[in-house]
This record gives C-alpha cells, sequence and structure tokens, in this order.
C-alpha cells in the first residue's frame, strides 16, 4: 500500500510535535514506569487495577486515531483531539487531526518494538484475550479457575464474570 499520502500536507496544517514526541509523552503515568522498562507483569497489574482507563485507551486507538486514519485516506479532516488521562509530569497535550494521523502509522508500522504505545496496546490487548478465553470457559460452564489470577481477589467464576464486566462488554 502506497503511503506517501500521509506526508504531502500543505504548509499551512503541519504537524506541531513528531510522533516519537507523542510516543514518549501521551503514556498514562499509572503505567509509564512498566511501559519504558518493557516489564510485562508489572503491566499485567497495572491493567488489571484500571479498567476505565484500558477503556479509554483502546477507544483513543480505534475511535481516534484509527478513524482519523481513514479518514485522511478519503480526503476527509477531524478535529484536535485532547489526551483524557493523567500523563508523566501531569502534562496536558491536545494532538491536531495530522499528528493523530502520522502518530497511527507510526504505531503501526513500529508495531511493538519502537513505539511505546505500541508496546503497551499489544499487553492490553493480550490481557483481554485472555480475559475473553476465561469468559468462554465460564459460559460454557467449565473451570475457569487457571484464569482468576488476571482479576483482584478472585475466588470462583461469579467473581471473575464481574470483573470482566469491567473490561469487556458481554
Amino acid at each position: 500500500m502506497d503511503t506517501d499520502w500521509v506526508f504531502n500536507f500543505d504548509c499551512t496544517n503541519k504537524p506541531l510535535q513528531t510522533s516519537k514526541y507523542y510516543d514518549e509523552n501521551i503514556i498514562p503515568s499509572v503505567f509509564y514506569e512498566n511501559v519504558i522498562k518493557r516489564n510485562k507483569q508489572g503491566l499485567f497489574n497495572d491493567i488489571k487495577q484500571n479498567p476505565k482507563l484500558v477503556l479509554e485507551i483502546t477507544n483513543f486507538y480505534y475511535n481516534t486515531l484509527f478513524l482519523y486514519f481513514n479518514m485522511r485516506k478519503n480526503a476527509k479532516f477531524g478535529m484536535p483531539f485532547r489526551i483524557k488521562w493523567n500523563l508523566i509530569n501531569d502534562q496536558k497535550i491536545t494532538m491536531n487531526f495530522y499528528e493523530l494521523v502520522l502518530y497511527y502509522h507510526f504505531i503501526t508500522v513500529r508495531k511493538n518494538y519502537d513505539s511505546n504505545f505500541g508496546y503497551m496496546l499489544s499487553i492490553i490487548f493480550n490481557y483481554l484475550t485472555l480475559l475473553k478465553q476465561g469468559f468462554a470457559l465460564i459460559k460454557k460452564k467449565e473451570d475457569s479457575s487457571c484464569y482468576y489470577h488476571l482479576g483482584i481477589n478472585i475466588s470462583n467464576s461469579d467473581q471473575f464474570l464481574l470483573f470482566i464486566k469491567q473490561f469487556i462488554i458481554l
């Protein structure tokens, strides 16, 4: 796929910051240390304690970055977006339309190897997949106890199901 169109902006619509800047600065403060250190187990613990934040991040990825990238492909334009979660050093960041488009491209090209946000997303998606597997066992009325460690103080299927509902719309 030819992506040269991503970089053909006129001078009045230039991005104000680089994608690398955003990749270093829009990681939620509660996840920051474990993302930078690539600590999967620590990030799993952060994720299970912050279900609302996980939903905000996945919504940002799908409903803002992905959507704006597709809008740009269709010659449409979108509004700036302010990052709503708490950032390191209490920063306030607003990304314009082109920065969002470029950042999506940055994440998808680099995946989780060079992109902090991409790494965080891959761990979040991995965690959510494990929750879905546990849910599938509950639905089949099979033993799901091997997934209880994904939750906080889970000792039975009913507690695990309530925990899963915080992350996944069933």
